[in-house]
């Protein structure tokens, strides 16, 4: 296993923390309920792609669009759903400059 393979595994179970935790905002929170299923829905659809093994430079893209989601949702959004939204969008991004 090499370099790749464990950032990639680590990005997977850091994409399901973040599928788990819209999840738990969705059912709270009925006004941004439809929001946030798409943005899950993006967020499946990065799973897939890692799963896929599909090239470094179209993940990343797939992350970028679902930060750029996460935060103009978090400029409509109440004090608490802001923090977990910047919670989910640190889990990303952090990755995201790893590699």
């Amino acid at each position: 296993m090499n370099f790749t393979e464990i950032n990639y595994n680590d990005f997977r179970q850091r994409v399901d923390e973040a599928i788990f935790r819209i999840s738990i905002i969705a059912l709270s929170r009925k006004k941004a309920r439809k929001d946030l299923l798409k943005i899950r829905q993006e967020l499946y659809r990065l799973k897939a792609f890692i799963l896929e093994g599909k090239p470094i430079l179209e993940v990343k893209g797939e992350v970028g669009t679902i930060l750029v989601l996460l935060n103009i949702l978090g400029l409509n959004s109440s004090k608490k759903i802001r923090k977990e939204l910047e919670y989910i969008q640190s889990i990303l991004m952090l990755w995201n400059v790893l590699t």
